[in-house]
């Protein structure tokens, strides 16, 4: 399998194992003589420590306002791709991203509707219109795997970390989120997008990914 400077990323909600996973994914790609890389979002960048500032608990209620965040994704993002990936994939390196504008369209709308708008059908798509407006000019990638997984088991494997929640880190919001991503396809139609059942346990989710991603990329 050759997948030279080829963009993957891998979405699901908190707990799902996007870090573990994607960490896992190069290693394996490496270990097939492929040059990847991992990187996250929000990025290493100084808006992207911002942002992890902010979703740590270090902001107000107006700067993690949901719209206000949109337009910080937005421009970590785009900081992202010309500090990041596209110097990546030009020198041929596989890019594995932990989460990329998927997460601002899922996180932000369900955040909106948590808020209380985007109630009605009307509403959520002229917000996803205007999330996808922002994010427009974003390097699209090859390849979107989103894990699956049960909301419960996501929330023990938060609680097993010990560490304090973080902003989207909330029941309810979870809920809604995966029923985002369960319908993932809807949200960037024009991407191609895999689901891969991330219930089982580290290892066992690896093997899957590995195997669907292989597949979907091919030689």
């Amino acid at each position: 399998m050759s997948l030279a400077g080829r963009f993957i990323v891998l979405e699901g909600i908190d707990g799902s194992g996007t870090t573990s996973q994607g960490q896992r994914l190069v290693a394996s790609l490496e270990a097939a003589g492929i040059r990847a890389r991992f990187t996250c979002e929000p990025s290493a960048g100084p808006l992207g420590k911002q942002l992890r500032q902010l979703l740590s608990g270090g902001g107000d209620e107006a700067s993690c306002a949901w719209d206000t965040l949109a337009l910080l994704f937005a421009a970590d993002r785009l900081d992202h791709v010309a500090r990041e990936l596209r110097p990546a994939l030009a020198a041929g390196i596989t890019v594995v991203c932990d989460r990329y504008d998927l997460s601002s369209l899922a996180y932000q709308l369900a955040s909106h509707q948590s808020a209380g708008g985007a109630a009605d059908a009307a509403s959520a798509e002229a917000t996803l219109a205007w999330l996808r407006a922002l994010n427009q000019r974003a390097l699209r990638p090859e390849l979107t795997v989103v894990l699956d997984v049960d909301p419960d088991v996501a929330e023990a494997r938060r609680a097993s970390r010990g560490a304090p929640p973080e902003l989207f880190e909330r029941r309810e919001l979870q809920r809604r989120l995966a029923s985002l991503y369960a319908r993932a396809e809807q949200l960037v139609p024009a991407d191609r997008v895999l689901h891969v059942d991330a219930n089982a346990e580290l290892s066992a989710v690896a093997e899957q990914l590995w195997a669907r991603v292989t597949e979907a990329l091919g030689p």
